[in-house]
């Protein structure tokens, strides 16, 4: 139901050797077999489960096509077909849609979100959320974009489904993601990639630069934050039409490394957030911001990265993102260099 053909659906994808072998897992993932990185979405509906995976999915969609070449992470993944606009050309009746246990977000509340899309004949896919960060540069999480796919980027987004009269359609130029981003190792982290735009965006209360930490943040243990994205709005659920945010404080890094949580497989370079069994990332959301109110002013301090393969909202599995200001010095020398 929901606007989506279901034949042609795959229930669980056949393990891959090519994505994630077994071997680079079973130390990443030893305390925790449990994880899924929040992957773009593109292509029909596949389940998150992978046999070599040890338990996590990255939360981001690919197409169906693309899956026969190995270019995906095995995460489940949705289709939303677009009109050359940019926006879904297929209902979905499920208009309460969420981030997994969030609310529509009042329009333009977050103006730095883009959509990131990819192109099939001559549709255009959500795939993964994104940062604007400059007028011509966009951060995103590594995973999103580390294929062989055209990409563009829409600010000013709001309803897939509709044209809201203030997005603003730009290519993506040049995809630059960290050198020691590894496919077959996403507990490593480097789940981050910048994107070049082939123009820039013009700023209006639509369109706004996302606010980065300075160096080296960290944020303390219950700091407000929320997620946003057009993510899935449960486990193997469909994508929200509108904009989505979730309340998602954040969970320090002792605690979300510790044996009960994440353990090993989180790093000091990643942030936690969430993890109450009903609020999280999904599906669709990769890439995307984490906004966290720190000193009186809201920055961006996370890419969502991935979530546990037992499901998005999985108690004491909050979702993981990229740590920005871990990456600050690499995201101003990117910049500087193109």
């Amino acid at each position: 139901g929901g606007g989506f053909e279901q034949e042609g659906w795959e229930a669980i994808p056949k393990p891959r050797s090519a994505v994630y072998p077994r071997a680079g897992w079973d130390t990443a993932c030893e305390s925790s077999k449990n994880l899924t990185v929040l992957e773009p979405i593109l292509g029909k509906v596949r389940a998150t489960l992978h046999a070599g995976l040890s338990g996590w999915q990255i939360l981001s969609h690919e197409q169906t096509k693309a899956s026969s070449r190995g270019l995906s992470f095995p995460t489940t993944l949705i289709d939303r077909k677009t009109s050359s606009a940019g926006h879904s050309t297929q209902d979905v009746p499920e208009t309460n849609a969420r981030v997994v246990g969030g609310n529509d977000a009042r329009k333009n509340s977050w103006p730095s979100q883009i959509s990131l899309q990819y192109k099939s004949g001559s549709s255009w896919y959500h795939t993964c959320g994104g940062t604007l960060i400059k007028q011509k540069w966009v951060v995103t999480a590594a995973h999103c974009v580390d294929s062989q796919l055209t990409f563009r980027v829409v600010v000013g987004e709001h309803n897939l489904n509709q044209n809201d009269g203030t997005e603003q359609y730009v290519n993506v130029q040049k995809i630059v993601v960290h050198s020691q981003w590894n496919r077959n190792n996403v507990a490593a982290g480097y789940d981050i990639a910048l994107l070049l735009l082939a123009q820039s965006v013009t700023l209006n209360s639509y369109v706004q630069l996302g606010v980065l930490p300075q160096s080296g943040t960290i944020l303390p243990n219950n700091t407000p934050c929320y997620i946003t994205g057009w993510g899935r709005t449960k486990t193997n659920g469909q994508l929200a039409q509108t904009l989505q945010e979730a309340y998602l404080p954040s969970v320090d890094y002792s605690t979300c490394s510790s044996s009960s949580y994440w353990g090993s497989t989180v790093k000091n370079t990643m942030v936690c957030a969430g993890g109450d069994g009903i609020r999280s990332g999904c599906q669709g959301d990769s890439g995307g911001p984490l906004h966290c109110l720190l000193n009186g002013k809201y920055a961006v301090h996370g890419v969502t990265s991935f979530v546990s393969s037992l499901g998005c909202n999985v108690s004491k599995k909050p979702t993981v993102f990229t740590r920005i200001s871990a990456y600050i010095s690499w995201i101003n020398n990117v910049i500087a260099s193109n």
